[in-house]
């Protein structure tokens, strides 16, 4: 006879009943080598620069967070500074100690002649044609791109010392590009813009002496560039007609002002 079970009566447990499925572990190491470091993998009160960083990097991920804003500006920033860092062999950036300098050694060695520190004008950053000033916020990023190049390749070496003094965190980014600064600071400020015979034009820089056109480089200290090319072969009969009239056709005089004009 089957007997019937009481209405409300909890059914009988078998053997322990349903295993339940163990959480899944972290493969630090696979992380790591990926790049996965966000603001759960620093220590408390860390990471809110790398975040920044990475929502520029990855404006998808801020859109499906429900973050709409137009970051393009931003993150084309970011990917020029990702572009921007020298040609290095990623070992070259374990040969310096594991530390906040040994990180800013690294820094040099991708950021040397993209940066320059100076009192007076503070963080400046080369733009392909001059000194950028109020350079802070890109010198950050560099920082950021600087830690995680080194940590890749010190996962991919085994190198667990400057796996640990190479995480993006807020600390370890602002030291990084503090120590920055002692290898890039240029303490006279009349090295810039200082040659009255040169002018920084979008193509070139000219000598007005000369006439010859020299190509941009981060050597050359112009902190602006004319948003027009220099064209020896350019029609100046308007000019020429304007100073034949203005000097009544003074040929002494219009020379004259010419030497002075340029």
């Amino acid at each position: 006879m089957t007997r019937r079970r009481k209405r409300g009566a909890s059914p009988p447990r078998h053997g322990g009943g349903v295993p339940k499925t163990p959480p899944a572990r972290t493969n630090q190491a696979q992380q790591e080598a990926t790049g996965a470091v966000g603001a759960s993998d620093l220590p408390a009160g860390a990471g809110s620069l790398l975040a920044a960083y990475d929502a520029l990097r990855n404006p998808d991920a801020d859109h499906h967070n429900g973050h709409h804003g137009d970051h393009r500006g931003d993150q084309q920033t970011a990917e020029v500074i990702a572009d921007q860092a020298a040609p290095v062999n990623a070992l070259d950036l374990l040969a310096f100690d594991a530390d906040d300098n040994g990180n800013a050694e690294a820094m040099r060695l991708l950021y040397g002649e993209r940066f320059i520190y100076n009192p007076a004008f503070g963080w400046l950053g080369w733009t392909g044609t001059h000194w950028q000033a109020d350079a802070d916020a890109v010198v950050t990023l560099a920082a950021i791109e600087t830690l995680k190049r080194r940590r890749h390749a010190a996962v991919d070496a085994q190198r667990e010392d400057i796996v640990k003094a190479a995480v993006p965190n807020d600390h370890r980014i602002r030291a990084c590009a503090t120590n920055f600064r002692a290898y890039v600071t240029e303490v006279d400020a009349t090295t810039f813009d200082s040659d009255p015979d040169l002018l920084n034009c979008h193509n070139g820089v000219l000598n007005l002496r000369t006439g010859a056109l020299a190509q941009h480089c981060p050597r050359q200290r112009f902190t602006y560039c004319l948003p027009v090319e220099y064209d020896l072969a350019a029609d100046m009969s308007a000019w020429h007609n304007f100073i034949h009239q203005a000097t009544g056709g003074d040929e002494a005089v219009t020379h004259y002002i010419q030497e002075c004009v340029q």
